[in-house]
């Protein structure tokens, strides 16, 4: 289980996050909700070990989390950062291969490249094309396919539908779905379309000004006028 404790962190001499506690058992996938300027994707970053907390703790499985990204990532953690970058110098398949010499070792998930196109279809179909060719939906998938083969055990996804076409989020969103339905991985969600990520979560937490204001699952925060006037109503 993912577990983050009181953690305190900001870029200049006041907190940007503050009194952050949250927990992601093993096969979930949970979202953090909430609008721009909330220290959602500061969160991840914490998480990541892309930043450091002032204070506060994160541990994976009772153990405290290394604070450097690559032994974080190394760990079985891996992030799809925001706007889906890729090497745009290298093709799709350059990319999967480069992810499977990056493998972690006993992360839950772990899949080789000819697993992941037959799990990415759109992606076998141009695996020889170079990466600045893609939409923002395949790059999306691209990412995904990478942690994937790269193995991991928890995904944490920052503003997955970000830059996408409707029916590229759509598609996006139902993938996410259907690969923590069949691998059982677990998943930390960042999103600012609360509907998309309510579809597909077990439970959310709700992000304001750096500090979450509560957490439940969908149909609790569905039942709350407050939430869905506040996060829901678009």
């Amino acid at each position: 289980m993912l577990s983050v404790t009181d953690i305190e962190f900001g870029y200049g001499a006041a907190p940007t996050v503050s009194g952050i506690s949250l927990a992601v058992a093993e096969g979930e996938r949970v979202a953090i909700i909430g609008g721009n300027g909330a220290g959602k994707s500061t969160v991840l970053k914490l998480i990541a070990g892309i930043e450091t907390p002032w204070s506060g703790a994160i541990s994976l499985n009772d153990r405290a989390l290394p604070r450097e990204a690559h032994a974080v990532a190394m760990s079985g953690l891996r992030m799809t950062p925001q706007g889906h970058p890729v090497f745009n110098s290298l093709t799709i398949d350059e990319h999967l291969q480069l992810a499977s010499d990056l493998r972690s070792k006993g992360a839950r998930t772990q899949i080789n490249p000819d697993e992941a196109y037959r799990m990415f279809p759109r992606l076998a179909e141009r695996k020889g094309a170079m990466a600045s060719s893609l939409s923002g939906g395949e790059r999306a998938f691209l990412g995904l396919a990478q942690v994937l083969v790269a193995g991991c055990s928890i995904i944490l996804l920052d503003e997955p539908s970000a830059g996408l076409a409707p029916a590229a989020m759509k598609e996006l969103f139902a993938l996410l779905y259907r690969i923590g339905t069949e691998t059982g991985v677990t998943m930390l969600i960042v999103e600012q379309n609360a509907a998309a990520a309510m579809e597909i979560c077990d439970r959310i937490y709700v992000m304001s000004e750096g500090r979450i204001l509560l957490s439940g699952t969908p149909a609790e925060l569905s039942a709350r006028d407050d939430i869905v006037a506040a996060y829901l109503s678009f």
